[in-house]
């Protein structure tokens, strides 16, 4: 067997090293890594700064979304008071009038508009003014008998629910409806009675028990229907965040 020879290419040399790239030669320098440091600070600075900001926009808009909803809702609020108000002040004008017109025709019933005694110039005057009270006194009667169904409804609404208020609108309904009949059958005894129909002897006390209910009762529903508690605290912003469900 013939024996092996090894044969060493003597003329052959080790690789040479890899090459490192400059940039990375720059990064591992000391100025490169000083450099390095600084950019990534920045970068960190600009996120944390640009964070803030996001946070101060996001705060700005809340606080206009809060304002402008409760912009609104004091505005709708508003309008809700002040159409409870007019509609409280309607009711009670109304009671008034019918009330003033009751007194009026009362008056007329007594000695002063006697035709007794008066020429007939007199008795004209007189007749006129008898006939321009009793038509007012029809006219506020027709004006409150339909109204009644709309104020029961405008109650409820504005009264949002509150039975205190809707019983004291029904009292003072009564009370005018009742001073109101009282009135006009007061009248029509007298008016009889000068067609010699049955007798009529006035008397200042007609109807003075109606009267002071109907003061009574006005009284009583301007003082549950004009002012209501949940009227507090609109002015209170901690308040106001809470009758909106709005949390911080």
């Amino acid at each position: 067997m013939p024996d092996l020879e090894l044969h060493v290419d003597v003329t052959r040399s080790d690789p040479p090293p890899p090459t490192r790239h400059a940039l990375v030669d720059f990064v591992t320098s000391t100025g490169g890594a000083a450099l390095f440091t600084i950019l990534l600070g920045g970068v960190a600075a600009q996120l944390i700064s640009c964070d803030a900001q996001q946070r101060v926009q996001q705060r700005e808009f809340n606080n206009t979304w809060l304002k402008s909803r409760g912009d609104q809702a004091l505005l709708a609020r508003k309008e809700f008071v002040d159409g409870r108000r007019a509609s409280l002040d309607e009711i009670l004008r109304s009671a008034g009038t019918l009330s003033a017109a009751s007194q009026d025709l009362l008056e007329i019933t007594g000695p002063a508009y006697s035709m007794k005694g008066h020429t007939p110039a007199d008795k004209d005057r007189l007749l006129a003014e008898e006939t321009r009270v009793a038509t007012e006194f029809t006219n506020a009667q027709i004006a409150w008998a339909p109204s009644q169904l709309r104020f029961t409804f405008e109650v409820a609404y504005f009264g949002a629910g509150n039975g205190a208020v809707s019983a004291r609108w029904q009292e003072l309904r009564k009370s005018v409806n009742a001073l109101r009949k009282c009135a006009s059958e007061t009248y029509d005894r007298w008016f009889l009675a000068g067609q010699h129909k049955g007798s009529y002897a006035y008397s200042p006390t007609y109807c003075q028990r109606e009267f002071g209910e109907v003061d009574a009762t006005a009284e009583k529903l301007g003082e549950t229907f004009g002012v209501s508690s949940d009227e507090r605290g609109w002015d209170s912003p901690d308040a106001l965040k809470h009758k909106l469900n709005i949390s911080d």
